[in-house]
């Protein structure tokens, strides 16, 4: 286990085979042209979509974090790309630099060897607690109306046809699937990098040891959240 780099200021460039290649931002959404949808509220572009989106937010949680990060640069495509990491197991960090935890990971020494110290989780704390404070209900009906220009973000990847929701679906089961240890967790020493002693715990990927270094209790709350916000939006989760 490394300490994760600091973010970069923008996305980077390039694209290889798990890490999908953002698209030109264009509009950053804070135009305010009317919003192009359909009678029932749906948005079916993304211009228009970034403009509603710090409305939705707001609605949806109180913490003054969501209304920050819903105004970040295409923050919708990041988002989009993000859930594609984690889709297929690889870290979403170059997508969503802006909700890396500050400070580093840390081990500690205890009975029978080393574990990931309190202080490494905790860095976590703010993000999880922001995560469990939106609104399932306002969460699910947000999405739905954001769902048509999510899929075009979703395309823009290069799928073609692709829904967004199948991509999410694929995401939070993922993570709902990481095992919740009791903690703290032992961690074993190898060079300058810590391992997790447990193999089960050592053999998950990528996008699953970002949510596990955040703690056995941040780890089962956002599991939590994630199966309420999926079943306010009608997206099915995987065993």
């Amino acid at each position: 286990l490394r300490p994760p780099p600091p973010p970069p200021a923008k996305p980077l460039p390039g694209r290889d085979r798990n890490t999908p290649a953002l698209p030109n931002a264009g509009d950053n959404g804070t135009a305010t042209a009317a919003l192009a949808g359909t009678g029932d509220g749906r948005i079916f572009d993304l211009a228009s979509a970034m403009a509603l989106l710090p409305s939705l937010a707001a609605q949806a949680c109180a913490a003054g974090e969501a209304g920050v990060w819903a105004r970040v640069p295409d923050v919708l495509r990041r988002l989009v790309a993000a859930v594609d990491c984690v889709r297929h197991g690889t870290s979403p960090r170059r997508h969503v630099g802006f909700l890396a935890p500050s400070g580093a990971f840390a081990a500690e020494r205890a009975a029978g060897g080393w574990v990931m110290a309190a202080s490494s989780c905790h860095r976590y704390d703010r993000l999880v607690e922001v995560f469990c404070l939106l609104d399932a209900e306002a969460c699910g009906a947000g999405f739905l109306r954001l769902e048509p220009a999510l899929d075009l973000a979703y395309q823009e990847l290069g799928y073609g046809e692709g829904r967004f929701r199948d991509a999410l679906a694929g995401a939070l089961s993922r993570l709902c699937r990481v095992p919740v240890p009791t903690s703290p967790i032992p961690l074993v020493r190898r060079g300058d990098c810590f391992l997790f002693a447990d193999p089960r715990l050592e053999g998950l990927d990528e996008a699953q040891k970002h949510l596990l270094r955040a703690g056995p209790d941040n780890t089962r709350r956002f599991q939590e959240q994630a199966r309420r916000l999926a079943a306010a939006a009608a997206i099915p989760l995987q065993p």
